[in-house]
């Protein structure tokens, strides 16, 4: 999806893995989001795992671009 200045891809494919959400700015800038769905662990585990899968997989290598990652935890029973 492009629009205004940014393009979005959904489950975006690298040679590791498959981010959530990458948004690429043109100013050479992104955004790479890893979400999880707690409905039993614990919230920080489940940020733990979003952190570790983000660096396993270098969601943050992207040439040419200064890439910042979060990892985003949705509660069922905080929602």
């Amino acid at each position: 999806m492009l629009a205004q200045g940014y393009f979005v891809l959904l489950e975006d494919l690298s040679a590791k893995g498959r981010c959530d959400l990458r948004i690429d700015f043109d100013n050479n800038k992104t955004l790479v989001f890893e979400f999880k769905f707690n409905k039993k662990a614990s919230d920080d585990e489940l940020l733990d795992n979003a952190i570790t899968q983000i660096k396993d997989k270098s969601y943050n290598q992207i040439i040419n671009r200064e890439v910042r990652c979060f990892a985003c935890i949705f509660n069922e029973e905080q929602r």
